[in-house]
């Protein structure tokens, strides 16, 4: 039996470019589209966001109200993914030694 990998995706800078927080404006990078659809079928696709953390103070039930607008986002920008977690703490970097930045080639060895 094989064992699905989870891959967990950042929205905002990763997906797409989001200015000065404005999620509703945020514009998708189609390329993104099709790494994260790609991956969908032999893995579990997992989105992962700090969205309105800062702006409700780390509040992560007020954050989780907006699960359904960003959901809703993601879902007519035509990403397939199997779940989306909200409440992810903001921070300026991640050191982690399974983090890939989604410049990385690695990202491209997943697709095969």
């Amino acid at each position: 039996m094989i064992t699905k990998k989870q891959i967990y995706f950042d929205i905002d800078g990763t997906i797409c470019t989001t200015k000065n927080s404005n999620y509703k404006n945020s514009k998708v990078k189609k390329k993104m589209i099709k790494i994260v659809n790609a991956l969908y079928e032999k893995n579990t696709i997992v989105f992962f966001t700090a969205r309105y953390m800062g702006r409700y103070k780390g509040n992560t039930k007020l954050v989780k109200k907006k699960y359904l607008e960003t959901k809703n986002q993601l879902i007519r920008w035509g990403f397939k993914f199997h779940k989306l977690t909200m409440g992810k703490p903001s921070y300026d970097y991640l050191i982690d030694d399974k983090a890939y930045n989604v410049r990385d080639p690695y990202l491209k060895k997943l697709l095969k």
